[in-house]
């Protein structure tokens, strides 16, 4: 139909504009970038064939299968660059190309029927879409752990690309539902919104590139492998303990729990102490991972202060921000889990 193409080809315009704003900024130096611009090359690709197709009434099974089988590892591979972008590639990392590899041998048989090519890029997709999630779950959990500050806009790019690839999964799968088992929808509709549905996604990507450079900036390695090292209380050795007591009058006297960005490479760096030892260090000594341990301070922090008589013509947002933090639920919840109580509450109980 006339619509679906026009709809195909504005997203294909959208695509292959996009790289050479990227190129001509020097953007393509990242590595999340330049993986970008191959999805974003394939995605334009995929959509000009399929608007020439449909104007030209020849529509094709196995080019738009084609596109849907590559769709999954490039969109897997640009959030994983996103978020780990030091992380480098290993042989078992090639078991993620697993799902991609059969559908490609599946289809170069030439022995598939349509309705089983159809299922078998949707499971490939799905796949994928399952193992995106995975990764943001994975790069949520390193900066609760390893950043003291709310995650913010560090994750748009992230949240972009992983919940936009899920959400175009569920309306594909749901035009294909609707076309064939529920006759009272109108599957034209259904496809106009998974369409336009592509062309926000498109149109996201072309604002977060252009706009917020800055957030596309993933984790570290050393955050990573922090991250991967549950806290466990151990006995430390004498030595040990004497620099760990050393770090933590530096970061009581120099009061830098207070700053609310602070992330474990950025202390680790000031105190001259490397980031590796510095979280083996505090998880083995307290238990806690960097995050909890910084706002432990935070906490005792904003403590005194709502003790304080002194202070008590300070709201409670007033104190949660000369403690380090900036988010007041991240305040609320940090301080019940420690206390046991809510803020509020611990205010009248200190005044009674």
């Amino acid at each position: 139909m006339f619509h679906f193409a026009l709809f195909q080809l504005l997203i294909a315009s959208q695509c292959l504009v996009l790289p050479l704003f990227l190129a001509r900024k020097g953007r393509w130096r990242q590595p999340a970038n330049r993986i970008l611009i191959a999805l974003l090359l394939m995605f334009g690709s995929s959509s000009a064939v399929g608007g020439v197709q449909r104007l030209t009434g020849t529509l094709a099974v196995n080019a738009t299968t084609l596109f849907g089988v590559l769709f999954g590892p490039a969109v897997w591979a640009f959030v994983r660059s996103l978020a780990f972008p030091e992380r480098g590639w290993r042989r078992r990392d090639l078991l993620h190309l697993a799902p991609f590899a059969f559908a490609l041998l599946a289809f170069a048989s030439g022995h598939l029927p349509d309705g089983l090519r159809l299922r078998l890029t949707a499971a490939s997709l799905w796949t994928y879409a399952g193992a995106t999630l995975a990764l943001w779950w994975r790069y949520r959990r390193t900066l609760r752990s390893t950043r003291s500050g709310p995650a913010g806009e560090r994750t748009i790019w992230v949240d972009f690309a992983a919940f936009g690839f899920l959400a175009l999964n569920l309306l594909d799968t749901g035009t294909v539902i609707t076309a064939h088992w529920v006759r009272w929808t109108d599957p034209v509709a259904v496809r106009t919104l998974f369409f336009v549905a592509l062309l926000a996604y498109i149109a996201g990507f072309v604002y977060l590139a252009l706009e917020c450079p800055g957030s596309l900036v993933g984790v570290s390695a050393v955050e990573q492998a922090a991250a991967e090292a549950p806290p466990a209380p151990q006995p430390l050795e004498p030595a040990d303990r004497a620099e760990l007591e050393r770090i933590e009058a530096a970061v009581t006297a120099r009061r830098l729990y207070l700053e609310p960005d602070l992330t474990l490479p950025e202390l680790a760096e000031r105190l001259g102490v490397p980031a590796r030892r510095l979280s083996s260090l505090v998880n083995r000594g307290h238990g806690r991972n960097f995050s909890d341990w910084i706002n432990g301070y935070r906490i005792e922090e904003a403590a005194r202060r709502l003790a304080d008589p002194a202070a008590a013509g300070e709201n409670v947002l007033d104190v949660l921000y000369a403690s380090g933090f900036n988010s007041k639920s991240s305040f609320n919840a940090a301080f019940k889990r420690l206390k046991g109580i809510t803020p509020s509450e611990f205010r009248r109980t200190s005044h009674a």
